[in-house]
């Protein structure tokens, strides 16, 4: 029931990477036991690349022919303010790969352009090329960073991605825009009259309190924590943790902080009034919405999660990130 909370459907459901076949683990050779996945070191490959212009905007690139490493190599170029990248750490960024034989341009994410937003990836084994993990680990977020990433860590010796022949490595510009949190972070708004209060329990989990008044016949959004990130645009993907209850009774019925996704959704998958709440809300923020029922599960309700058709919902929703 828990999956089902925010969401219409399970449709559309996918994790977002700019460029599938170079990012995805789908397509990424098994790890190599002699290669680790630790972070990347910088040397000669990596250091001929270079990248001018506006970081988090598209880079010209420049690097010479035929570059062939034996490892993945990387240089931060423009080093950022941010935490260090982790493994398994949910990443926004957008980048710009080519064929490193040839110097073709094989990708370019949507540097935060309208309808195409930015990159959000999980970095692990299931959602990380090999390369490109070790060229973003124990980077600073805010960084620009040159990857230079042999066949081996890219793609290996089975797929062989359009554009690119058996060996051919790749050459990466990779803008780290932002890492996200466990959690809200950023300035306290103090609640409304009359709104749900919203405390936290020791791990920072929202609690939700309601009031004993009558429940507003409109959607209602309160920010509670005012993230710093970029604004959630109409059509994007994001990732959310929430905790839910009935507006009747008090009672949860909706907790994600149990089991989080790390997996972008498209707000075309949630309920109605949240997606519409979250709208135009920072990055790293918390909001509390009052979901009535023709924006929540409608007149059927959800019998299983405990809704009936007539229900008020209250959320408290941290946003993670957005592309």
């Amino acid at each position: 029931m828990i999956q089902r909370t925010l969401r219409r459907s399970v449709a559309g459901l996918a994790v977002l990477v700019g460029a599938a076949l170079l990012v995805s683990g789908c397509q990424s050779p098994p790890e190599r036991a002699e290669a680790g996945s630790g972070c990347a070191p910088s040397g000669p490959a990596s250091q001929s690349v270079s990248a001018t212009g506006d970081l988090f905007a598209v880079p010209e690139v420049d690097f010479p022919a035929g570059l062939s490493p034996l490892t993945t190599e990387r240089t931060i170029l423009v080093e950022g303010s941010g935490e260090e990248i982790a493994q398994g750490d949910l990443v926004t960024l957008d980048f710009v790969a080519y064929n490193g034989r040839t110097g073709e341009q094989l990708e370019v994410t949507g540097y935060g352009a309208d309808g195409v937003g930015r990159t959000v990836i999980t970095l692990d084994s299931t959602n990380a090329m090999p390369g490109l993990r070790r060229a973003l680990l124990c980077a600073p977020a805010g960084s620009r960073i040159a990857a230079v990433v042999p066949a081996a860590d890219a793609y290996g010796s089975t797929v062989t991605p359009r554009g690119l022949d058996a060996g051919d490595p790749l050459i990466m510009v990779i803008d780290v825009v932002s890492l996200a949190g466990d959690r809200a972070e950023g300035s306290t708004v103090e609640a409304l009259p009359g709104f749900p209060d919203v405390t936290e329990s020791q791990d920072g989990k929202p609690v939700i309190g309601v009031p004993l008044t009558a429940a507003p016949p409109e959607l209602a959004v309160q920010q509670v924590i005012v993230g710093t990130g970029p604004a959630v645009r109409p059509g994007s993907d994001v990732v959310v943790k929430y905790v839910g209850v009935l507006w009747r009774t008090g009672l949860s019925f909706a907790d994600t902080w149990i089991n989080p996704a790390r997996t972008p959704v498209s707000l075309e998958t949630l309920l109605p009034g949240v997606a519409q709440a979250i709208i135009g809300q920072p990055v790293g923020s918390r909001v509390v919405v009052v979901v009535p029922p023709a924006l929540g599960y409608g007149p059927d309700g959800d019998v299983a999660a405990g809704v009936s058709g007539s229900d008020t919902l209250v959320f408290a929703v941290d946003i993670l990130a957005s592309t």
